[in-house]
């Protein structure tokens, strides 16, 4: 069985060492990556209760308060780097030097407006 698909658990009194985040004693969470489907239910709760991660973990019910905080940090912090790569690749793509063909084209595109501008003032011009 892959790591990803073990399905490991552990009670809520051996990880905090007896000390109950929401009373229970007898729930049980999961250990290990987070599946899919727990980081969707993760992301509602974090859009519906914000950073209150006891009330987010009774959302996901797979994972405990302080699962779900590690996993929000985790989750923040390679957010804000894809927001970064985004921005630099953004930056990339705007500084490339432009082709000399694409040049030309715009040269022609505007030199062409130019020209129909010039032949709309003339016939204007003629029918006065």
């Amino acid at each position: 069985m892959a790591p990803s698909e073990m399905s490991i658990v552990r009670t809520e009194s051996s990880e905090n060492h007896g000390k109950q985040s929401d009373g229970n004693p007898e729930r049980e969470y999961r250990v290990g990556r987070w599946t899919a489907e727990e980081h969707k239910t993760f992301l509602a709760g974090l859009k519906l209760h914000g950073k209150n991660w006891k009330k987010i973990s009774l959302i996901v019910k797979t994972r405990s308060s302080v699962q779900t905080r590690t996993h929000a940090q985790k989750y923040f912090l390679k957010h804000s780097k894809d927001v970064l790569k985004d921005k630099e690749t953004h930056k990339k793509d705007n500084s490339k030097p432009v082709a000399k063909s694409e040049t030309q084209q715009r040269k022609r595109t505007f030199t062409d407006s130019l020209n129909l501008k010039k032949t709309k003032k003339n016939k204007n011009n003629r029918q006065s």
